[in-house]
């Protein structure tokens, strides 16, 4: 009988108010042959096991911190409109991010687009509406325009609701934070996420372990590693960055704390695999999360939407960007047309010896 690898995985989330359950429940609906399997389950971790494959399965949530820093409503969307314009327009952080890579730094660049022409047609309607109005009510054109206006502006303010524009503002804004070391509660998190890492990595009591950052959770798992690697923790610990912002964080004045702990894993022991979209808006992809520095992952990998789903559901998806970014930890419908995805991960107990065998 072939011996059965035990795997532990560690998954951080991405900026999202939702808890734990959420991800578990994303999980199971997704992969109803692990809700099958399972021996075990708890708030934020269950365990099954598939085959030759036992896995823990363990959910690092940080929804308590997101939710301190999650503005919403008008006067927060407002909020985080001001700090993208002032951290990435005028502080330089586009243009720093251009020289990196041009090709996302003008896609990145498409909320700031939008809130232009969003306040050059606002203002542009008012004298229209004014102008097309005053011969009729002359001295009540004003009042009647700008009431008309107001209500023109609401349509597209709730437009840009629906198409999460805000959800982008709000991730733009946290990018900035956290590279000015203003989200002390974050990186309390991540000191006790890495606490229980490293007390796993130490027990031996897994055959692989592996942490696994999903969106900003990339930017949380980067940090995590220098310091595990800086303590000489992570010699048996596999990374995998899905979706990565990181790139977000290291264009803002003020990262160079943050993009020398990025260097920091130029030399280290762990196995670092980084997988992104060239459809997901959100990410960089195939841009080396570790910025300007030598530090490289050992994979870097196109997460291949387009061939693991079918034509008609990809299609489908073509201007949600939202949902896009959520597709890596989506089952694909052909598995088998990818060298990694989260099914892979998963199910397979040898992905991780292929992965460093260089096996497609």
């Amino acid at each position: 009988m072939n011996p059965v690898t035990k795997r532990k995985i560690f998954y951080i989330p991405g900026f999202d108010p939702r808890s734990e359950s959420y991800y578990k429940k994303l999980l199971l609906q997704n992969f109803p042959e692990i809700k099958a399997s399972l021996s075990g389950q708890t708030k934020s971790q269950l365990s099954y096991q598939l085959g030759g494959l036992s896995v823990d399965y363990e959910i690092l949530s940080w929804h308590e911190s997101v939710r301190n820093h999650w503005l919403s409503g008008f006067k927060g969307n407002l909020i985080n409109v001001a700090t993208l314009f002032t951290e990435f327009v005028f502080k330089g952080g586009y243009l720093r991010g251009s020289k990196v890579t041009l090709r996302d730094a003008i896609q990145k660049g498409f909320s700031v687009y939008l809130f232009l022409a969003w306040f050059l047609l606002a203002v542009g309607l008012l004298f229209y509406i004014k102008q097309s109005i005053y011969d009729v009510y002359g001295g009540f054109a004003t009042v009647l325009a700008m009431i008309a206006w107001f209500f023109l502006n609401a349509l597209i303010y709730r437009g840009f609701e629906k198409t999460h524009i805000f959800w982008v503002t709000r991730i733009m804004r946290f990018f900035a934070l956290y590279a000015k070391q203003q989200t002390v509660d974050v990186i309390e998190k991540e000191k006790q996420f890495q606490a229980k890492i490293a007390y796993t990595l130490q027990s031996k009591a897994f055959d692989e372990v592996v942490l696994v950052g999903h969106s900003v959770g990339t930017i949380l798992t980067l940090n995590i590693l220098s310091e595990l690697e800086k303590n000489g923790q992570a010699k048996a610990l596999s990374v995998f960055t899905l979706g990565h912002c990181v790139t977000g964080v290291s264009v803002v004045k003020g990262a160079a704390w943050f993009n020398q702990k990025l260097a920091s894993i130029e030399y280290r022991q762990s196995y670092w695999v980084d997988v992104t979209s060239g459809k997901d808006a959100v990410n960089f992809y195939k841009v080396n999360p570790g910025f300007d520095t030598k530090a490289k992952p050992d994979r870097v990998l196109s997460a291949g939407f387009h061939k693991i789903f079918y034509k008609k559901f990809y299609k489908s998806l073509r201007w949600d960007f939202y949902k896009v970014h959520f597709l890596y930890l989506y089952k694909p419908d052909l598995p088998d047309k990818s060298v990694f995805n989260y099914q892979k991960l998963l199910t397979e107990p040898l992905l991780l010896k292929r992965l460093k065998e260089g096996a497609e």
